[in-house]
């Protein structure tokens, strides 16, 4: 049996799910190693760092032991995870159909929300809230999130005064919600959180150089109309190359602004070797399940034009071929451009794509002794088994993950 999930999935042969499923087969026999390498896979100080690629092994678990799955995702809390994560996962579920978790997910964070509370009563006034409370109430779904009515469910069978309340009238129920509210926004308080200043107008609070990356991003026109001294360069500066490229193509409004952001941080890199990317496009690089993945290669690929003596060029193909000349198109039109090739579910044809890239060199009066000089970069996520070898240039093959 292959999950295909609307065909953006993954498949029940693609490695790590495989010996996930391969692992459940006997759960209790495997727990350990089941649970580290989930948490290996979200760690990102001594793992992988990735959240989507979690979800669906959780997701993998989840399926045939919810108890493992919750037990892991309470692991996952302590050990490198962050409280985005019950929120995120109920999210991924929520997408494919999967709810039998939301309320268990959704508990965690009313403990932890009356686990602090109870710390923040008897906190010290010398004592620094944010080492003695976790961040839940931050990342909490709030109203205008389809959670939080289930998280109100738990909350009113779990706090004492919402128990002895009720919710039987809807005045009892909107008691309930204040409560809920008045709760948060204390240790939300208590932590400092960027919103909560913002809320209470208390700017000179904030001090931009330590607001986090994405809360930045958010809030950047807010932030520059308010900080004389706010520098959209320094956060510009801060950005990984590949979340440029987010922007750029999903926030179309933005794209010229954007364009300007990639040039300036681009600028420095000048063109000092024969090299051509290739991006060897395959569903992988599609999978909604780690929408980053197709920027971190668009974003090496165009990196290593800007590198190139043979011109800001760009190589994909699938079953087809193409050149992307990236110095005529903007930034939004080259990812574009790339985007779109109509990508076909057999595996791309690696030799084609040598092919191509021969004949264009050819055609550029290339000659002999150049052409040993190049090298032809593939950029994959996945791994190429064969690389023609009857051409005259060097081949190097680049793994993004």
């Amino acid at each position: 049996m292959n999950y295909t999930f609307d065909g953006t999935f993954y498949n029940k042969t693609t490695g790590l799910h495989f010996a996930m499923e391969t692992l459940m087969a006997n759960p209790n026999h495997n727990r350990p190693l089941i649970t580290q390498s989930v948490l290996h896979v979200r760690n990102y100080k001594t793992g992988l760092g990735l959240r989507d690629f979690t979800w669906s092994l959780l997701y993998t678990i989840a399926q045939k032991n919810q108890h493992l799955a919750m037990h892991i995702m309470q692991s996952m809390l302590e050990n490198g995870g962050t409280w985005k994560d019950p929120r995120d996962f109920a999210i991924f579920c929520q997408k494919y159909g999967f709810t039998a978790l939301h309320t268990p997910l959704m508990t965690l964070y009313v403990k932890q929300l009356l686990a602090d509370l109870d710390t923040h009563t008897q906190l010290s006034l010398d004592e620094n809230p944010r080492f003695k409370l976790s961040f839940a109430a931050k990342y909490a779904p709030r109203e205008r999130c389809w959670l939080h009515s289930i998280l109100m469910d738990v909350w009113n069978t779990m706090h004492p005064l919402c128990m002895r309340i009720g919710t039987a009238t809807e005045a009892a129920s909107r008691k309930c919600n204040m409560i809920y509210r008045k709760c948060v926004s204390t240790l939300n308080k208590a932590l400092e959180t960027t919103e909560i200043a913002m809320c209470a107008r208390e700017w000179t609070t904030l001090r931009p150089s330590k607001i986090p990356l994405q809360t930045q991003l958010k809030y950047r026109q807010c932030f520059k109309k308010r900080f004389e001294n706010y520098s959209e360069t320094q956060l510009t500066q801060a950005m990984p190359l590949w979340l440029i490229l987010k922007y750029a193509h999903t926030c179309p409004n933005e794209a010229a602004y954007w364009d300007d952001v990639w040039k300036m941080r681009t600028q420095n890199i000048k063109p000092n070797k024969y090299v051509v990317p290739c991006i060897k496009l395959d569903t992988a690089l599609f999978n909604q399940c780690n929408t980053n993945l197709f920027y971190k290669v668009v974003s090496a690929a165009l990196t290593l034009a800007k590198q190139s003596l043979l011109g800001n060029l760009v190589l994909t193909f699938s079953h087809l071929t193409f050149m992307i000349d990236v110095e005529k198109c903007t930034l939004r039109d080259t990812i574009e451009n790339i985007h779109g090739v109509i990508f076909h579910e057999l595996e791309p044809c690696v030799g084609c794509g040598f092919e191509a890239v021969h004949e264009a060199l050819t055609s550029a009066n290339i000659t002999e002794e150049e052409m040993h000089e190049v090298c032809v970069v593939l950029i994959s996520h996945n791994p190429i088994d064969h690389i023609p070898q009857q051409f005259n240039f060097k081949t190097e093959i680049k793994y993004i993950y």
